[in-house]
């Protein structure tokens, strides 16, 4: 094959992970904790909080649809982080995430799960959203959470 056509590859895979990086990763994103889904609910009882849990996949479009844009809206962004523990788990990942998404009956992704402090689910649902939607989600879980409290 000709260099012309190796340096399109090239440029091509370069393209590809310049926007994996870019947009999947970053600072202007949701922060993801890496800890166990007890971990999280430990840590959110200390603070307060609800823990948002994403099940995902590497093959999931949608998935990545959400990492490369509803997690990275400005509004998501800093509602989440505030309010939120925040896990991300791969559902097929061996030494973790198949167990956890067999525990909380996972089949479709993305999943997205929001628990109280104690484990009890407070919404749940297997769907693509927007930035302007899962903020209001998250509004929703809030006072889901409020109510959970007893406020």
């Amino acid at each position: 094959m000709s260099k012309r056509f190796w340096l399109v590859v090239l440029v091509a895979f370069m393209a590809f992970g310049w926007y994996t990086f870019r947009f999947v990763t970053g600072a202007n994103a949701i922060v993801f904790a890496n800890m166990t889904i007890e971990e999280a609910l430990d840590y959110a009882g200390e603070r307060d909080k609800p823990v948002f849990i994403s099940f995902y996949t590497n093959w999931c479009m949608t998935c990545r649809s959400m990492m490369g844009g509803t997690y990275r809206d400005a509004d998501v962004v800093a509602y989440f982080n505030s309010g939120f523990i925040n896990l991300s788990i791969n559902a097929e990942d061996p030494a973790y995430g198949l167990a956890a998404a067999t525990e909380f009956d996972v089949r479709t992704y993305p999943t997205l799960i929001f628990l109280s402090p104690d484990g009890e689910v407070l919404f749940r649902d297997s769907r693509y959203f927007d930035g302007p939607t899962f903020r209001r989600l998250g509004e929703t879980v809030t006072e889901r959470m409020n109510r959970w409290r007893g406020q």
